[in-house]
Parts: C-alpha cells; sequence; structure tokens
C-alpha cells in the first residue's frame, strides 16, 4: 500500500498535471483526509508539509510550475524497498513507520535524466474499515543513506 501511494503522490509531469497538488489529488484514496488537506492547502494558513499552504494560491510555487512545465519536467519515482520502524504491534495501534528507498528519475526536454535516491519515512494509519492509509511523511531524508548509494 505504502509503496504505491508514494509512488503516486510522488511522481509528476508537469507537461499534463494540472498544478503542484496534482500528485496529492491522484493519490487522494491512499492519504488521510487530514494530510491530504495539509498538502493542498486546504488545512488552512501553514496547512502545508513545509509550512506554506501546499502550493495552492502561492505565486512562488505558481512560477516555478510554470517553469517545470516550460522545461517539459517529468518525474517518475520507484519505491525500491518498504522497511518496518520499529517493533511497534501495528495490529493494536493500528499505526506503523515505514522507511522507504525511493528511486527519482528526472527528465526535462533538454536530455538527461537525472536520477536520485533517498530515504524519506511514512506513517501509515488503520482506519475503522482497516485501510491503511498515509498519515504523514518525513520527506528530508533524515533516516540516513539509502543502500547501495
Amino acid at each position: 500500500m505504502a509503496r504505491g501511494c508514494f509512488q503516486k503522490w510522488q511522481s509528476f509531469d508537469a507537461r499534463t498535471d494540472a498544478g503542484p497538488v496534482a500528485g496529492v489529488e491522484r493519490a487522494r484514496d491512499c492519504l488521510t483526509p487530514d494530510f491530504a488537506a495539509k498538502l493542498t492547502g486546504t488545512a488552512g494558513p501553514g496547512g502545508g508539509v513545509d509550512g506554506t499552504d501546499g502550493g495552492r494560491d502561492d505565486p512562488q510555487a505558481d512560477r516555478a510550475w510554470q517553469e517545470l512545465r516550460a522545461a517539459g519536467t517529468r518525474s517518475v519515482v520507484t519505491v525500491l524497498a518498504v522497511t518496518p520502524v520499529g517493533a511497534a504491534d501495528t495490529t493494536t495501534s493500528g499505526q506503523v513507520a515505514l522507511l522507504l528507498n525511493v528511486r527519482r528519475e528526472t527528465v526535462s526536454n533538454d536530455g538527461q535524466p537525472e536520477i536520485t535516491v533517498s530515504t524519506p519515512a511514512v506513517t501509515m494509519l488503520a482506519g475503522t474499515d482497516g485501510t491503511w492509509r498515509i498519515a504523514g511523511a518525513d520527506l528530508a531524508n533524515a533516516a540516513g543513506d539509502a543502500p547501495g548509494r
């Protein structure tokens, strides 16, 4: 679940996506409503993950998106591995922290792809229906180097 959701959320194609929150919209069904609201800026001022409004009504984000669009930038995220963090009993808590090993390949009209590897962490919560959803993410790569890097 975390693998597919993260890939939908983080991959983008500026040539066809409507804007910087298109990935969140694609992945909305596998994100908790609160987390999706934070990412899209619908949680109120400062509701975005980085303390901004998530790119909605943000002239700087709009300008950056238009630059990506003009360059034909697209980025495909592949989750190579998913590892639980800690020894929490997810059956009773309904929560699990996962460390992802992520490969991102970004390419623009000007040619050579840029490939990066990172290790973001996500928190998953089980809903009352038993469906697991991403409820939070640390994209700062603070968890350490990815294996094989």
